[in-house]
């Protein structure tokens, strides 16, 4: 069960940043769409473990084993690298001497890489669409990361509970803490990308 809650542990880490920011800036996520994030992502994260677990049945599994600590590793580098974007392109967009807009990268890849963006009507306050819209653009790593854990052994309902209840109590948490700061100039995904490298040397050696 240390995999399935470690796996938790690494999506909810950016959940609650995500939440730290919105909070931080003024905008309120709605317990109703706090349900919905936290909802959509462990139904993906569950699904991408259950399809990494069907293949695990039809692959040697040795080479199961291999995909899944090299995906991994690889998500965890992601990760851990997207974390240094985020903070340059925070620093640039909050500049007041000059403002980046990530709209003309596609809406999907502006919420990935700030999720601010997905205030589209810039009303301050999440709406269920555009909570789904946050959630499935945050959990595109979460099917590389699910994949990556289903081939090493995780369960997906196991993760799914643990993904469910942890991400909504780091929505509420990170929300509250965003109201309470001043600013926030710093991103600590990378935590998450530590956690994934973490998990990939653990199943390595047992």
């Amino acid at each position: 069960m240390l995999m399935e809650f470690l796996l938790a542990v690494a999506v909810s880490v950016d959940i609650f940043l995500t939440a730290l920011s919105y909070g931080n800036s003024g905008i309120e996520i709605p317990r109703l769409c706090g349900l919905v994030i936290s909802l959509a992502g462990a139904v993906i994260l569950g699904v991408s473990l259950a399809l990494s677990e069907l293949l695990s049945t039809v692959l040697p599994l040795g080479l199961c084993e291999r995909l899944g600590m090299i995906i991994l590793i690889a998500m965890g580098v992601i990760t851990i690298f997207k974390s240094f974007i985020r903070m340059v392109i925070r620093k640039i967009t909050d500049s007041n001497e000059k403002a980046l807009h990530l709209r003309g990268f596609g809406l999907g890849v502006s919420i990935y890489l700030d999720e601010r963006y997905a205030d589209i009507d810039g009303s301050d306050s999440l709406s269920v669409s555009e909570a789904l819209l946050l959630a499935l653009a945050s959990s595109l790593d979460s099917v590389a990361t699910g994949m990556g854990c289903g081939f090493v052994g995780a369960s997906p309902f196991i993760t799914s509970i643990f993904a469910f209840v942890m991400g909504f109590t780091a929505i509420c948490a990170g929300s509250y803490t965003g109201r309470k700061i001043a600013s926030l100039s710093r991103d600590f995904s990378w935590i998450g990308g530590i956690i994934l490298i973490f998990c990939a040397v653990t199943a390595m050696l047992l």
